[in-house]
């Protein structure tokens, strides 16, 4: 149908010149928007010089099938291919991702038949030997570079990037180890252990590293603990089915008040404001943690530390709603400024300054689904003006999460931001932290990576 043909190709034409002009009207209006989605490259000698003498960074990618591995840091520059690797990298971040997020995959795979008791039992190993395949295939052919380095940076981009490296073994697992003995599990070499790690939105951002920023006057503020209908307060995770479960058929404000509540993140962002020495008042909690509140409250770009403790949603997991965000207490009457949801492009028009943005729910770091590893709710708090983000990769413990958090903020001064939550996974996994002191209601089982290795830290930099 020829002149079908030439309709199509005129409509693609002028479609293409309609794009061009939105984007020239980007990059003038908003150049640090396409510096965070679209930077230009940086050589390898300009990153070794915005490199501190401890740092480090680590690149991987996918490329025509094959994995490709650079490092560079005070050992120099080293890269790795790992030739028609890129297939056997992304089975087995699914296989292992399973084992880290079991209500997620198995509502992905078989809908939603509830897991057997022999899969719940399975689920509480971790394959070790799988892991450490990755730290071998990609890590340590290139750690060279990174010796003399106690920081390092990483960006990884594809199905990797669901994957926290902090959780690669670094020595193979002894024949006959058992990967679900929780004792085991905590005294695991993990990368975790050797580097401080700092999730990069892409290379090119370390070119931010250290730009000069305003004082902050306001020490925290924390939203959470949403008005929600469910029946039954649930931890965090154990919803997925039920998002997957409503979404088929319930409206998208019906589907948020039957949220089942979340009690204990008022009980995190409390242990929050003590461990900052702060005070209550600046807490938004219940009816008060409302979308609404969020946006007209006009100290948030002189707060230090922003925390939210809720619900987080992956895109289509509402019904019709195709951007991540986080949950707050549904209005009476929903409209487009307060609809009960954060979305990725809200949380890029807010105005922020904070030393840390917590995102205490499931799945904000979690990858879109495109290329980049990064979620597009991350990559919105960032344009807003957050320095770091603690985002998650996967559905949380209420319990290990509020510890985590918690510990975190608590840490020695001294530490650095990524330094502060190598410290906090380390007290997590084995129930003492560096001066020995216990954590209190610890649990053996946190030693699995589950628990411990959801959160990462992504900034521009951790100084």
């Amino acid at each position: 149908d020829a002149e079908s043909a030439a309709a199509a190709d005129a409509a693609a034409r002028a479609a293409a010149v309609e794009l061009a002009s939105l984007d020239a009207r980007i990059d003038a209006q908003f150049p640090a928007y396409r510096a965070l989605i679209a930077p230009s490259p940086l050589a390898a000698s300009d990153i070794a010089k915005r490199l501190q003498k401890d740092e480090g960074l680590i690149f991987i990618v996918p490329l025509n099938g094959s994995m490709y591995s650079y490092a560079i840091g005070p050992g120099g520059v080293r890269w790795h291919r790992v030739d028609k690797g890129q297939q056997a990298v992304g089975a087995t971040v699914d296989t292992l991702l399973c084992q880290l997020d079991p209500v997620t995959c198995q509502t992905q795979i078989d809908g939603l038949r509830p897991l057997t008791a022999a899969e719940r039992e399975g689920y509480k190993r971790f394959d070790r030997a799988l892991a450490y395949g990755l730290y071998a295939d990609l890590v340590k052919p290139v750690e060279a570079a990174l010796t003399g380095a106690t920081r390092v940076y990483t960006v990884t981009i594809g199905r990797l990037g669901g994957l926290p490296l902090a959780l690669l073994p670094t020595t193979a697992p002894a024949a006959g180890s058992d990967d679900a003995d929780p004792a085991t599990l905590a005294t695991t070499p993990w990368l975790a252990d050797r580097y401080a790690l700092v999730t990069l939105p892409s290379v090119a951002s370390l070119r931010f590293a250290d730009q000069p920023r305003a004082a902050t006057t306001q020490a925290f503020v924390g939203y959470g603990a949403p008005v929600l209908g469910g029946k039954a307060p649930v931890s965090r995770a154990l919803r997925g089915a039920q998002l997957y479960r409503a979404s088929r058929d319930i409206a998208d404000q019906t589907l948020l008040t039957t949220l089942s509540p979340l009690p204990g993140t008022e009980v995190e962002l409390r242990a929050m404001v003590v461990a900052l020495g702060s005070n209550n008042s600046r807490l938004r909690l219940a009816s008060s943690a409302t979308e609404a509140s969020l946006k007209r409250d006009k100290t948030l770009a002189n707060t230090r530390v922003i925390a939210f403790a809720t619900h987080g949603l992956l895109p289509g997991e509402l019904t019709g709603f195709d951007e991540p965000g986080l949950v707050f207490t549904p209005p009476a009457s929903p409209t487009a400024d307060d609809d009960g949801v954060l979305s990725a492009s809200e949380a890029a028009g807010l105005r922020l300054n904070a030393d840390w943005v917590i995102l205490s729910a499931c799945n904000t770091a979690a990858s879109d689904g495109g290329a980049a590893g990064l979620s597009g709710l991350a990559r919105a708090f960032l344009f807003a003006g957050a320095q770091s983000l603690l985002a998650s990769h996967w559905r949380v413990s209420d319990e290990a999460t509020a510890r985590l958090t918690v510990e975190v903020l608590a840490g020695d001064k001294m530490l650095t931001r990524g330094q502060a939550l190598q410290a906090a996974m380390r007290t997590v996994r084995t129930g003492k932290r560096a001066d020995g002191s216990a954590l209190e209601g610890w649990k053996a089982d946190w030693a699995h990576p589950m628990f411990w290795a959801p959160f990462s830290l992504i900034a521009n930099s951790d100084r």
